[in-house]
This record gives structure tokens, C-alpha cells and sequence, in this order.
């Protein structure tokens, strides 16, 4: 039976989103907060478009061959990751930006349990080990490193449902 998904991986200025169907990308984008000042303002705005997204995806037809969305997989902050991790432009993240981009997974796990998502956390070197910004766009045929971490997670997900299911779990 076919599946929907949406994979996020979240940013306090760009968040990365794909929804996919049993591994096949159906959507995908970038919600961009940068122009906005203040984190409560960008945090708002994560929320909204989440929404605007879910619901747009909610008012497709729906049916055995095409359900709407039922499990969110999101990339979580690993603070281990941090301490060696160059952001944008080669600035050294921190503790800040620990915090900031925590509190965009808080926003987007309170919306997804809103709508009775299955919501699936997973840190990045779990899913994607040391692959790099470059490589996940060039696999994806993305412009955008946060939307082809958001497909490739996507792709993730369902390629763990196939290893669970040939190993009988």
C-alpha cells in the first residue's frame, strides 16, 4: 500500500521539505525565513508555511493509490556535529545556533503532532554519515543543499522501511 511522507530538514533560515511516496519525491522546496529580524518572527513563519504546505498537500484527492501524509521524518541537532561543523559561508556554528535551530525542530514537531503525524527524529550522521552539501544537490539535481537534504531524507526513510521489511521487523 502506497505511503506519504514529508522530510524536513530544518534551519531557523532555511528549511528543507519533501514529500514523497513510497521513495517516488512528489514535492519539494525551501521555506526562507532569512529576510525576517527576529527568531520569534522566523519561527512564526517555519510554522505558517508548514502549515500552508501540509494543508495544500491535505486538499490533493486522495485515495488508496495516493493517501495524504501520515509520517514526518526530521533531521535533529546533534551537539557533537556542532563543535566541528562550519554554517554558511564558513562561520563556525555554536552554541547559539544549537539553540536556534533547535527551536525550529520544536515548531515543526508541534505542527506535525497537531496534524497526527507519525513524527520519526533522526540525527544527520545517521542518514546522511559525512555527505557534504555539494554531493547532496549533484544527487538530487537540486540548487538547494537544505531541499536535496530534505529529498535525500525522504529516500532515507523509505529505503529503511525495505531493509526492515526483508529483515522480518
Amino acid at each position: 500500500m502506497p505511503e506519504t511522507i514529508i522530510a524536513i530538514d530544518p534551519s531557523i533560515n532555511f528549511t528543507g521539505w519533501c514529500i514523497s511516496q513510497n521513495g517516488k519525491k512528489i514535492r519539494s522546496g525551501v521555506i526562507k525565513t532569512e529576510k525576517y529580524k527576529t527568531d520569534a518572527e522566523k519561527l512564526s513563519m517555519i510554522g505558517f508555511h508548514l502549515k500552508e504546505i501540509i494543508s495544500d498537500n491535505a486538499l490533493q484527492p486522495h485515495n488508496d493509490l495516493q493517501p495524504p501524509i501520515t509520517v514526518a521524518i526530521i533531521e535533529i541537532p546533534e551537539a557533537f556535529t556542532y563543535r566541528r561543523s562550519a554554517g554558511r559561508y564558513g562561520k563556525q556554528l555554536n552554541v547559539d545556533s544549537l539553540f536556534k535551530l533547535s527551536r525550529a525542530v520544536g515548531v515543526i514537531l508541534y505542527i506535525c503532532w497537531k496534524e497526527e503525524f507519525k513524527c520519526i527524529e533522526v540525527g544527520a550522521t545517521k542518514w546522511k554519515g559525512g555527505m557534504n552539501k555539494a554531493v547532496a544537490m549533484m544527487v538530487t539535481g537540486v540548487k538547494d543543499n537544505n531541499e536535496a537534504d530534505a529529498i535525500l531524507l525522504s529516500e532515507y526513510y523509505f529505503r529503511m522501511k525495505k531493509l526492515e521489511k526483508f529483515m522480518g521487523k
